[in-house]
C-alpha cells in the first residue's frame, strides 16, 4: 500500500513539475512579447510625433505659398492695370515688386 501511494504521489508530482516548467515557459514568452510591445509602442510614439512635426511644417510652406499667391496677384493686378502711358512710372513699380520680391525670397527658409 506504500508503494502505491508513492507512485500515485510519484505520478502527481511530475504531472505538476510539468506544469510548472510549462507555465515558466509561458511566461517567459509573455515577458518578451510584452517587451516587443513595448518598444513598438515607443517606435509608434515616434512615427506619430514626426508625422505631427511634418504637418506643422507643412501648414509653414502652405501659407508662405498662399502669401506668394497673394502677392503675386496683387503685382498681376498692377501689371493689368497699365497703360501704355504709364512707362516712367513702371520702373518704380517694378523697382518696389523686385524689392519686395528680394524681401519675400530672404523670408523662406
Amino acid at each position: 500500500m506504500a508503494g502505491t501511494a508513492i507512485g500515485v504521489a510519484s505520478a502527481d508530482l511530475a504531472k505538476k513539475d510539468k506544469i510548472i516548467r510549462d507555465d515558466t515557459t509561458k511566461l517567459a514568452k509573455l515577458k518578451t512579447e510584452i517587451a516587443l510591445i513595448h518598444t513598438v509602442s515607443g517606435q509608434l510614439t515616434k512615427l506619430l510625433e514626426e508625422g505631427q512635426a511634418a504637418e506643422t511644417a507643412l501648414d509653414g510652406l502652405l501659407k508662405q505659398w498662399q502669401d506668394m499667391e497673394t502677392k503675386l496677384n496683387t503685382v498681376i493686378g498692377s501689371v493689368n492695370g497699365l497703360s501704355p502711358n504709364d512707362g516712367i512710372f513702371l520702373q518704380d513699380e517694378l523697382k518696389t515688386a523686385n524689392d519686395q520680391w528680394a524681401k519675400t525670397e530672404s523670408d523662406v527658409p
